[in-house]
């Protein structure tokens, strides 16, 4: 029979020093950002292989390529909600070859509180900051088009034309738009925004301005376009979710408390 042991108990113990979770718990919502959590999903759309003789059926673990819940990427988000967290550690790496590859440029690291446990794959919006992205598409038969991501609207205090010791607010979408061929012959002078298109309350672009005026990209032409975005980023690490102290603040006996949980994270598109 194997033996046990019991632990030694010491006599005393000294006065101990605990950690405070209401004060990383303040910390996040006084100096945390405002952010769209969604949850990623595993999609069902698997492709069965059906072979052999007699035959017989194998889970291929593919997502479909025409699924359009996830768009053949395997995984969906859903349940969006609004949130505060604490972002930190947004780096960008010079040594282009280093052992952790280029992934590291836009990486952040978010604190999330401990009812708000991430996930692998897990989305998250900034919703209170700005990045420019770029992006060349093809223009569809539709006059109203979504882009990757819905456009941002982005207000500047500027100094007036006449006096720039006046501040005037300066809101701006897009910055650059142009058109080329199905060939890819770049055609045409640049695209202006309220001239050839608009953005809608939807953030998506409408040609209805240019189809009239005849400077819209016809259907199957492609179109480079600069534009605001909230930045998106993506859970990419697995979240230490093991964070849980025990503490005898004002109590007699130990009180177990979870505490705000930390994520690494990358731009979106970074993983494309």
């Amino acid at each position: 029979m194997a033996q046990t042991f019991i632990g030694l108990t010491p006599k005393k113990l000294r006065p101990r020093a605990d950690m405070n979770p209401l004060a990383l718990r303040k910390e996040i919502f006084q100096h945390g950002k405002t952010v769209k959590w969604e949850r990623a999903a595993a999609c069902p759309c698997q492709r069965q292989l059906t072979a052999g003789s007699p035959a017989k059926s194998v889970n291929t673990k593919e997502p479909r390529p025409d699924c359009s819940v996830c768009s053949g990427k395997g995984y969906f988000h859903h349940t969006p909600q609004t949130i505060e967290v604490i972002m930190l550690s947004a780096m960008t790496a010079p040594e282009r070859f280093a052992h952790y590859g280029e992934h590291v440029n836009g990486t952040v690291r978010l604190t999330f509180l401990p009812e708000h446990l991430p996930g692998w794959m897990d989305k998250v919006t900034v919703t209170d900051s700005f990045a420019e992205y770029r992006e060349i598409n093809t223009k569809t038969s539709s006059a109203v088009e979504a882009l990757r991501y819905p456009v941002a609207t982005r207000s500047v205090i500027v100094g007036t034309a006449g006096d720039n010791t006046i501040a005037a607010t300066l809101s701006m979408k897009t910055l650059y738009c142009r058109k080329a061929t199905a060939e890819g012959v770049v055609a045409g002078s640049e695209l202006v925004e309220n001239t050839d298109f608009i953005i809608n309350a939807d953030g998506k672009i409408d040609w209805s301005l240019g189809v009239t005026a005849g400077t819209a990209p016809t259907t199957g032409e492609r179109y480079t376009i600069s534009y605001y975005i909230n930045p998106v980023y993506v859970i990419k690490s697995f979240p230490y979710s093991q964070r849980v102290t025990y503490s005898v603040e004002k109590s007699a006996t130990e009180v177990r408390t979870e505490l705000p949980v930390l994520a690494d994270a990358w731009l979106e598109w970074l993983g494309d």
